[in-house]
């Protein structure tokens, strides 16, 4: 197939090359490094589109993807919703991958909400979970931005990570999202890596927050925290808003944390709990 992949970055090359593994024809788009070529000649021609590019930008460029009705997978994580795109939502790839483990070819096993998506990733070493739940891949591909930084503000203590999947699970069941997908690799897999690994760019801004608390490259997690409606009702993302936008004290997110008592985790998993809203798509099944 011709695809175009919007977003020349890191990420969107080493998607690219995946797609050259699979036989595939790329051409991208980056107004950047190719301010020459426009969207509309880049996918004059295109079978599929990937974007790639910061969720800040995807806004501006949605619409005009729109005109053109050509099958589109989102593989920027930071959106809140499906506004931009309209009547014309995309699919969605998503999941504990970095683009250095795509250049290794290194075992892994992401999400995606379209068999398309898992035609055009899947290799030997790139394995691909599919689900119907697209609300609740964009939100955990979203969400686990902001645990990241907190977990890099506290130093990545023991069970953040337990605790903060409670709480994903359910911020999903409360904004119609299916809970049971914080379990896949979208979400427990994508929470454990950049909660833990260094080279989460969200991890390093919350590590390093105190002597530089202004991001001096894309951290979706801080930008996110600016935008979200409720984070009030969530005492893990409400105490990382308030260190980050109102400088409250760090001790503010490990008084919360040790209110998390294990009855209450316990609680909020057995609650929100729920058979998966539409499912895996047939022929598929969740990861043990």
């Amino acid at each position: 197939m011709n695809i175009t992949i919007l977003g020349a970055g890191v990420f969107g090359t080493a998607l690219a090359s995946v797609l050259h593994e699979n036989h595939h024809q790329t051409t991208f788009y980056d107004p950047i490094k190719f301010p020459d070529i426009s969207l509309d000649q880049t996918i004059a021609t295109a079978e599929a589109i990937i974007i790639a590019v910061p969720s800040s930008a995807i806004t501006e460029i949605a619409s005009d993807i729109n005109r053109h009705h050509i099958p589109t997978i989102l593989a920027t994580k930071g959106l809140l919703n499906f506004d931009a795109f309209g009547d014309h939502p995309p699919s969605v790839l998503s999941g504990p991958i970095f683009d250095d483990m795509v250049i290794a070819k290194q075992q892994s096993t992401v999400t995606a909400t379209s068999p398309l998506a898992s035609s055009l990733f899947t290799t030997p070493w790139l394995h691909i979970e599919l689900t119907t739940d697209t609300l609740g891949v964009i939100l955990c591909g979203t969400l686990k931005n902001i645990y990241a930084i907190g977990s890099g503000l506290l130093s990545a203590p023991d069970g953040y990570v337990q605790t903060a999947l409670a709480e994903l699970k359910t911020y999903l069941s409360d904004h119609g999202a299916d809970p049971a997908t914080a379990d896949l690799s979208c979400g427990i897999g994508d929470l454990t890596l950049c909660c833990t690994d260094p080279r989460s760019r969200n991890f390093q801004f919350g590590l390093n927050f105190r002597s530089d608390p202004t991001p001096d490259t894309t951290v979706e997690g801080f930008s996110t925290l600016t935008s979200l409606p409720d984070p009030k009702n969530y005492p893990i993302i409400h105490a990382i808003h308030n260190i980050i936008n109102y400088h409250s004290s760090i001790e503010e997110l490990s008084e919360t944390l040790s209110n998390y008592s294990d009855l209450s985790i316990t609680s909020v998993l057995n609650s929100r709990a729920k058979t998966p809203a539409g499912g895996f798509l047939p022929g598929e099944e969740s990861r043990e």
